[in-house]
């Protein structure tokens, strides 16, 4: 329940910085650039992080991370409350905010194993991503109310206090400890270990550079503002529906996942999943009803959970404890790391062209690339999670 709430808080604050940002600037191009502020202080954060994963007890990791986030959320509120927020703050919090994130989301995937057993790991993985994609469903939703009741700055606020009752959560969490100890080789050395660690499994390698590429080009959040308010003509409420609406469909694909069981964690199901959500976010950028926009919406929602959830299961399965945390910090990477660089690349098409083309591109190159990685990758297909389970046994026993 407390990683719910600072879900929803989360999402608040996403809202609020993108509807203020369009509110300073009217400009699709520098929403979209929010993206750059965010992905690249993410992706070195999380290599970081994810070497520290697996050095220092997590749950310390994860205290101090969700603190920080406490501290800027109350300074970005203030900002606003006294009217001196600008264009650049909303960068620079940005940057911050995901840097802290970058630590966070290496040690919580990497602290999972550790709490429940081999055997309901896939459950797991899928639990915590639908609370994740909970926040998703609550926090635009109340982050567009709040906007239109409070004003924005009360989005902030309800932020800072999200994170209060994960901080006591994490303190009363008891797990096991890292089983390798890397002390003594430098920071440096353990990243480059774990660099060519993932270049070494072929099936690692083939899923991150789909969840990357997934996450740059069909990526339907970044201008999600400019849909609501230039294609679909609604305002603030509309605005945080539509993105609810995703979060909707992840709730329902995890649904499917725990009642499945582990019968998903197949090569087949990850490449069809991979497959349809593309296709879907077509569907989305055609699409001029907002009733038929939320429709689809919640397709992509799904889609994106099922396939998500089924690549992080294949790389946990294939990945021995001494080296999760490194793989989890690329997994991190490559799913949220580079998505706000989404928001560039489709800004700056939409700047040219239009906002309903970008993603059209973007899902195409997505679909490219998704194909021609299955093709050469007999790993994703001959993936099953027994032998990925027979394998990890053998590893951890070396």
């Amino acid at each position: 329940m407390s990683l719910l709430i600072s879900y929803v808080g989360s999402w608040m604050q996403q809202v609020a910085n993108s509807w203020l940002l369009l509110q300073l600037s009217n400009s699709a191009f520098l929403l979209g650039l929010l993206g750059l502020f965010t992905s690249l202080p993410f992706i070195a954060a999380s290599m970081i992080g994810g070497t520290l994963a697996d050095r220092v007890d997590r749950r310390k990791l994860l205290g101090f991370t969700q603190s920080a986030q406490i501290t800027t959320a109350v300074i970005q509120g203030l900002l606003v409350q006294l009217g001196l927020i600008q264009i650049w703050h909303i960068y620079l919090f940005g940057a911050l905010n995901w840097t802290i994130g970058g630590f966070d989301a290496a040690g919580r995937q990497a602290l999972i194993p550790a709490l429940v057993p081999r055997q309901y790991l896939p459950s797991a993985i899928a639990l915590n991503a639908a609370l994740r994609r909970g926040g998703q469903i609550l926090g635009p939703a109340l982050g567009g109310t709040t906007i239109a009741l409070l004003g924005v700055s009360g989005a902030y606020w309800a932020n800072a206090a999200s994170f209060v009752p994960v901080v006591l959560a994490v303190a009363l969490i008891r797990a096991r400890p890292v089983t390798e100890n890397t002390h003594r080789r430098s920071m440096a050395h353990s990243m480059l270990d774990g660099l060519r660690y993932a270049g070494g499994r072929p099936l690692i390698a083939s899923l991150l550079g789909i969840e990357a590429i997934s996450g740059i080009f069909a990526n339907v959040n970044p201008l999600m503002a400019v849909f609501a308010r230039d294609i679909l003509h609604v305002g603030a409420s509309g605005f945080g529906l539509l993105l609810s609406m995703v979060g909707s469909g992840a709730l329902l694909g995890t649904a499917v996942l725990v009642a499945s069981g582990s019968r998903l964690v197949h090569g087949r199901y990850i490449i069809l999943a991979t497959l349809l959500y593309p296709l879907v976010v077509i569907g989305f950028a055609f699409s001029r009803l907002y009733p038929l926009s939320l429709a689809l919406l919640l397709g992509v929602g799904m889609l994106d959970m099922i396939g998500g959830t089924l690549r992080n299961t294949a790389v946990q399965l294939d990945v021995p404890d001494s080296y999760r945390g490194r793989i989890m910090g690329l997994l991190s990477i490559a799913g949220r790391g580079v998505s706000p660089l989404g928001g560039v690349q489709a800004g700056a098409v939409a700047s040219v062209l239009t906002v309903p083309v970008a993603l059209v591109v973007g899902a195409l190159v997505t679909m490219g690339w998704s194909v021609a990685t299955v093709v050469r990758a007999p790993a994703i297909r001959a993936f099953s999670e027994g032998r990925a389970e027979g394998e990890l046994a053998s590893s951890q026993a070396i």
